[in-house]
């Protein structure tokens, strides 16, 4: 197993007021030495639908004419055993109360990534965790959120580097996109267009998970974490 593992995070619909119900925040876990090759294998399947490697794989583009390459990609990720993802789904954000907790809709967001991550992070490991790039207060965030796992995951503060980076400029990044578009999807209820029905359907009949409800916490390859605010009563984090 690998002394180093990169995470990389992303998200759909965290805004409290962006109209849809369900929030997802996705983490996808890999060896730092299968990063390179991960990568390129993506540049590769890009190269193969005459896609530039350079150019950006997200959900949102997904559509009936691009569907074999996102195929393709998803296929790439349920045939290696080296990446994971797991996600927390909020089904319901208008239920959510942040006054009761003196807590901003940003405090809550980092809260449940601090639920995402706690399960897959082990004390003996050092960690690259890199969130998709937010808004200029995302480093005292993140600082924060370093915190909560250094205290409760009983992690040296020196194993952890939290850092926000720009989804262009990664391919893995761009792949934990996807697999959070897929969940987020589903969680909305969505089937109008074939091409995301498909890659939700695949995801479905490729790990057994429903994506609309919490995974077994062994469950490794996808893990699907559902919140609900009654879970969080009492918990300080």
């Amino acid at each position: 197993m690998s002394d180093i593992i990169n995470i990389y995070c992303d998200e759909s619909c965290h805004l409290i007021n962006d109209g849809f119900n369900s929030m997802v925040l996705g983490s996808l876990i890999i060896p730092y030495e299968k990063v390179k090759e991960i990568s390129e294998k993506i540049k590769g399947v890009k190269l193969l639908h005459g896609m530039d490697a350079h150019n950006e794989l997200k959900w949102t583009k997904v559509s009936n004419n691009k569907i074999d390459l996102y195929r393709d990609i998803v296929k790439l990720f349920l045939s290696d055993n080296d990446i994971r993802f797991r996600c927390v789904v909020v089904p319901v954000k208008s239920k959510l109360n942040h006054d009761q907790y003196f807590r901003t809709h940003d405090n809550f967001y980092y809260v449940m990534y601090y639920y995402g991550l706690k399960f897959v992070i082990d004390n003996g490991l050092k960690y690259n965790i890199y969130f998709d790039y937010k808004d200029t207060n995302q480093s005292q965030e993140l600082d924060t959120l370093k915190g909560f796992l250094h205290r409760n995951c009983d992690i040296p503060i020196s194993n952890l580097k939290l850092q926000s980076i720009l989804s262009y400029e990664s391919q893995l990044m761009q792949l934990s996109d996807l697999l959070t578009g897929i969940v987020s999807y589903k969680n909305r209820g969505l089937s109008s267009s074939k091409a995301k029905t498909e890659l939700v359907g695949l995801i479905i009949d490729s790990t057994g998970q429903t994506l609309t409800g919490s995974s077994l916490v062994r469950e490794n390859k996808f893990n699907v974490f559902v919140w609900t605010p009654q879970k969080c009563r009492g918990n300080n984090a």
